[in-house]
């Protein structure tokens, strides 16, 4: 039975029964936006606030869930934390204590308060129980360790309420709790627990794309609401990276090919009907171990899950720094489009059993990564190319079939269509590496003279200049300006050459303590320090002294022309030896 009516957001309040946000819901996401409006709203005058719907079949007596209607109640609490506060500033404690009363349950034998009237989202559940039902809680430090992404949905809201009321005097408090009180909203209480998963799909279905992978947990719990379940979903939002969406769009893909948001809930739903919701739980529980796994910038996971499937070829640390190495810079250049197809590869050979076979794919794979950087390297990190045409690309690839028989051939055949028909050619190339500069990406001039360094370095050989972690990257290494910002030790003033000395040909990556005692030193200076001290560990230094040592740099026009032919010797031996495909 489904029954509605107008209530007040006062008899909401005033109900003696606990209000508990179920698991199957979203998180608790209300930002900037929804804040303001709320307020403009409750602070004019009574307004009507929408429709809330509640399951009243709760098997825990005087307890019921909210449906919809969460993000709204959640911020009332969280309003009636700032007046409370507001209230005890201006030492008003009778008021303050009947805010608490809409907030918390109170004893009734020591008038204080006890447990709070709303069981909240599980994404801010602790933050909220120690600040906003706390009537003990200081009402300004949230310093709770390990909880800053709770926090972070919850502070920045509190402090707005707090920044609004900040002046109000008890008599403008008072008025303000009375709009907020007297305000309406449509009650819709149902008795199905059925009824109360279908009316949250429909009601957060339309429009909401974004919502996909909340509709879908919502799918997932309507079908088999168990610890399992809720355990199963945790793992995959752990694993998700912090996008939970885009990984459950990239498992859809990695099955069926190209997908519009708009219709991804839907899809995965006819996919769950057709092999159960079980079995689609546990598929993409597998695909976000396996996502994880790639998104990690971490080669301890790769060599974690080697041991695990029993993968020898990965069990070799320095097979696995170099697949993560590539994996890494997908990542700098903000490649995910590869993702499906990645990890489907990765699950055909985690399901290999043959140690010969799991050991060719396992090679095969790790060599495909590393095309697949190069190729975005070039074709995106650089020359800039729309992203849309290539995730189509591995989308139709994820659609055909492949397995550990056809494995090798599938990836050459990639590879043959990636290098003659989409790479970009040299000319584009050289054209868009020579618009580099030190402010556009210092991360990717780390990358570049990383990769440049190491061109045919394998194993212990290799010298990691560049490391996702900005505290390790800069702890070593640093970008030098050959031609220095301060023109002190120069003919010329910065005016004559300003535009080109942030150019990567005017960039070098050294040591940070050769970079140290160098600074501002003339290039000629520069040369013989970085001849003795950086010669025998970075090869890229032994080309520039080769190629500047008997170059004049008197003049303006000879800095820029010595500048400009770097540039693009760089840019032909980035495409024809470091980044060749």
């Amino acid at each position: 039975m489904i029954k509605s009516e107008l209530k007040k957001v006062r008899s909401l309040l005033d109900e003696s029964v606990k209000y508990v946000v179920p698991e199957y819901q979203r998180n608790f996401e209300w930002k900037k936006d929804q804040i303001e409006e709320f307020w403009d709203d409750v602070s004019s005058e009574p307004v009507f606030l929408g429709t809330i719907v509640l399951d009243v079949n709760n098997e825990k007596e005087a307890e019921i869930s909210i449906v919809d209607g969460q993000q709204r109640i959640t911020t009332i609490f969280i309003f009636l934390a700032a007046c409370r506060y507001q209230a005890i500033k201006l030492n008003s404690h009778d008021l303050a204590s009947a805010i608490q009363s809409k907030i918390s349950f109170i004893d009734d034998t020591s008038g204080k308060a006890s447990s709070s009237k709303l069981i909240p989202s599980s994404s801010i559940i602790e933050v909220f129980n120690e600040t906003i039902t706390n009537h003990d809680w200081d009402g300004k430090s949230f310093n709770l360790k390990n909880k800053q992404r709770q926090t972070n949905r919850i502070k920045p809201l509190y402090d707005f309420f707090i920044e609004h009321i900040s002046k109000f005097n008890k008599d403008d408090l008072s008025e303000l709790l009375k709009k907020l009180y007297e305000s309406t909203f449509v009650k819709i209480e149902i008795e199905d627990t059925q009824d109360a998963f279908d009316i949250f799909e429909r009601t957060n279905a339309r429009g909401m794309e974004l919502n996909a992978a909340d509709l879908l947990k919502n799918y997932l719990f309507q079908n088999n609401n168990s610890k399992k379940t809720e355990e199963d979903w945790n793992t995959i939002i752990e694993n998700s990276s912090g996008n939970v969406l885009r990984m459950i769009k990239y498992f859809y893909v990695s099955i069926f090919g190209l997908v519009q948001k708009k219709l991804l809930f839907k899809l995965l739903k006819k996919y769950g009907e057709n092999i159960g919701a079980s079995k689609l739980l546990s598929e993409m529980k597998d695909f976000s171990y396996f996502y994880s796994i790639i998104v990690s910038c971490s080669y301890e996971s790769i060599l974690e899950w080697a041991v695990e499937s029993k993968n020898d070829f990965f069990r070799k640390e320095y097979e696995a720094k170099t697949l993560n190495r590539s994996l890494d810079a997908l990542q700098l250049f903000g490649v995910t489009q590869a993702y499906p197809l990645i990890v489907k590869l990765l699950t055909i050979i985690d399901l290999t059993n043959d140690k010969d076979i799991k050991e060719k794919l396992s090679k095969k794979f790790r060599e495909f990564i590393y095309m697949l950087e190069k190729f975005h390297f070039i074709n995106y990190a650089i020359c800039q190319r729309p992203g849309n045409q290539i995730e189509k690309y591995y989308a139709d690839k994820c659609r055909e079939k492949v397995n550990k028989n056809n494995f090798i051939s599938f990836i050459e055949k990639i590879n043959k269509e990636l290098r003659d028909e989409k790479l970009v050619k040299e000319g584009e190339f050289v054209e868009k590496f020579s618009e580099l500069t030190y402010g556009l990406n210092s991360n990717l001039i780390y990358y570049i003279f990383d990769r440049l360094n190491n061109i045919d370095r394998k194993g212990g050989q290799y010298i990691e200049i560049y490391n996702s972690d900005k505290k390790l990257l800069r702890r070593n290494y640093d970008i030098d300006h050959l031609i220095s910002q301060n023109m002190d030790n120069y003919n010329f003033n910065e005016d004559e050459v300003g535009e080109y000395i942030d150019s990567i040909g005017n960039l070098l990556v050294i040591s940070k303590h050769t970079n140290g005692s160098e600074q501002n030193k003339n290039i000629k200076e520069k040369l013989d320090t970085f001849k003795e001290m950086e010669i025998q560990n970075l090869p890229e230094v032994k080309v520039l002294i080769n190629e500047w040592k008997n170059e004049k740099m008197k003049t303006s026009d000879e800095v820029i022309k010595n500048i400009n032919e770097r540039t693009k010797k760089l840019a032909k031996r980035a495409y024809n030896d470091a980044w060749k495909i």
